[in-house]
Protein backbone atom coordinates (compact mmCIF):
# COMPACT_ATOMS: atom_id res chain seq x y z
CA UNK A 1 0.00 0.00 0.00
CA UNK A 2 2.04 3.48 -1.10
CA UNK A 3 1.52 6.60 0.64
CA UNK A 4 -0.51 7.77 -2.36
CA UNK A 5 -2.75 4.70 -1.45
CA UNK A 6 -3.47 6.48 2.28
CA UNK A 7 -3.53 9.95 1.01
CA UNK A 8 -6.21 8.60 -1.54
CA UNK A 9 -8.43 7.02 1.37
CA UNK A 10 -7.64 9.75 3.68
CA UNK A 11 -9.33 12.25 1.32
CA UNK A 12 -12.10 9.84 0.38
CA UNK A 13 -13.35 9.29 3.41
CA UNK A 14 -13.07 13.17 4.68
CA UNK A 15 -15.00 14.35 1.99
CA UNK A 16 -17.79 11.38 2.36
CA UNK A 17 -17.41 11.01 5.90
CA UNK A 18 -18.72 7.71 5.72
CA UNK A 19 -16.71 4.40 6.07
CA UNK A 20 -19.00 2.83 3.61
CA UNK A 21 -19.44 5.19 0.99
CA UNK A 22 -15.83 6.06 0.87
CA UNK A 23 -14.91 2.37 0.65
CA UNK A 24 -17.22 1.95 -2.77
CA UNK A 25 -16.32 5.15 -4.19
CA UNK A 26 -12.60 3.83 -3.66
CA UNK A 27 -13.56 0.17 -4.89
CA UNK A 28 -12.27 -1.42 -1.99
CA UNK A 29 -13.67 -2.81 1.41
CA UNK A 30 -14.19 -1.29 4.29
CA UNK A 31 -12.00 -3.44 6.69
CA UNK A 32 -9.15 -2.42 4.06
CA UNK A 33 -9.69 1.47 4.46
CA UNK A 34 -10.31 1.33 8.14
CA UNK A 35 -6.59 -0.32 8.06
CA UNK A 36 -5.41 2.33 5.79
CA UNK A 37 -6.38 5.23 7.91
CA UNK A 38 -5.16 3.45 11.03
CA UNK A 39 -1.80 3.07 8.71
CA UNK A 40 -1.67 6.50 7.90
CA UNK A 41 -2.76 7.67 11.38
CA UNK A 42 0.05 5.68 12.92
CA UNK A 43 2.47 6.93 9.96
CA UNK A 44 1.80 10.63 11.31
CA UNK A 45 1.13 9.98 14.72
CA UNK A 46 -2.17 11.71 14.89
CA UNK A 47 -5.77 10.64 14.61
CA UNK A 48 -7.30 12.24 11.77
CA UNK A 49 -10.72 11.59 12.38
CA UNK A 50 -13.29 11.56 15.02
CA UNK A 51 -15.49 7.94 14.86
CA UNK A 52 -18.88 7.75 15.85
CA UNK A 53 -22.32 5.56 14.51
CA UNK A 54 -23.02 8.97 12.89
CA UNK A 55 -20.35 8.96 10.93
CA UNK A 56 -16.77 10.10 10.72
CA UNK A 57 -15.36 13.88 11.42
CA UNK A 58 -11.69 15.12 10.64
CA UNK A 59 -10.23 15.75 14.04
CA UNK A 60 -8.36 19.39 14.07
CA UNK A 61 -4.96 17.24 12.85
CA UNK A 62 -6.99 16.20 10.02
CA UNK A 63 -8.49 19.20 8.82
CA UNK A 64 -4.91 20.98 8.88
Amino acid sequence: MSRIDLMRAFATLGEFGNYRTAAEVLGITQPTLSKQIVRLEDILGHQLFHRSRQGTELTEFGQV
